[in-house]
């Protein structure tokens, strides 16, 4: 089976989708055939900006200013995750 049909059975079960995009460059990781199935089947996204702590302060806050709803964590350092998790409780 190949990688679209099973992300479309996946999407018909979703009630959110994360997109894990990279901070250092979140428009090259995004994945706009996902969003735009995401949007076909009426589903939640949530961005979530990973390696924020790899970005200067001016460019944290821009992206900030630019996606209010998104989640921003560092993997690595764990920063973030607790307010993603609480986010997405409440959701």
């Amino acid at each position: 089976m190949s990688y679209w049909p099973i992300v479309k059975k996946v999407l018909k079960e979703a009630d959110i989708v994360l997109s894990i995009l990279d901070a250092r460059m979140p428009e090259l990781s995004r994945n706009e055939e996902l969003e735009r199935m995401v949007r076909h089947f009426k589903k939640k996204l949530v961005y979530v900006f990973n390696k924020c702590d790899l970005i200067t302060k001016e460019k944290f806050f821009e992206l900030k200013r630019e996606n209010r709803e998104a989640f921003f964590v560092s993997g690595i350092k764990g920063l973030g995750m607790s307010n993603l998790k609480k986010g997405l409780m409440i959701m």
